[in-house]
């Protein structure tokens, strides 16, 4: 379930929530994954979208496993409802961003 769109800070912009995938996703509204090799064809902006994107990809993959290496609820699925998910998510990035800055690490 993806959450609806919602505006950029100081702005009216209504922008939508979207998962950074790769190819191997299916093409989905919701879903950013690379253009495939057969239709780049030397298309430059193409081979951008395709590295920004896969840098994104990697940027939120090195995050997570971060967080997966500190706080062992991320080892398995989270029994819990939504709203509460996504409170111990902010949990665990503020008490990692907090133990990182105080060097307990």
């Amino acid at each position: 379930h993806v959450p609806k769109d919602k505006n950029l800070p100081g702005t009216q912009c209504p922008v939508p929530y979207v998962i950074v995938a790769d190819a191997a996703f299916p093409l989905k509204t919701y879903l950013l994954r690379p253009y495939p090799g057969s239709v780049i064809n030397g298309d430059i902006q193409k081979q951008v979208f395709n590295y920004r994107l896969s840098r994104a990809r990697r940027v939120s993959e090195n995050a997570f496993g971060n967080l997966v290496q500190k706080f062992r609820i991320f080892f398995r699925s989270i029994k819990s409802l939504p709203e509460n998910v996504d409170n111990i998510i902010l949990t665990t990035c503020i008490l990692h961003n907090y133990i990182k800055d105080n060097i307990l690490i």
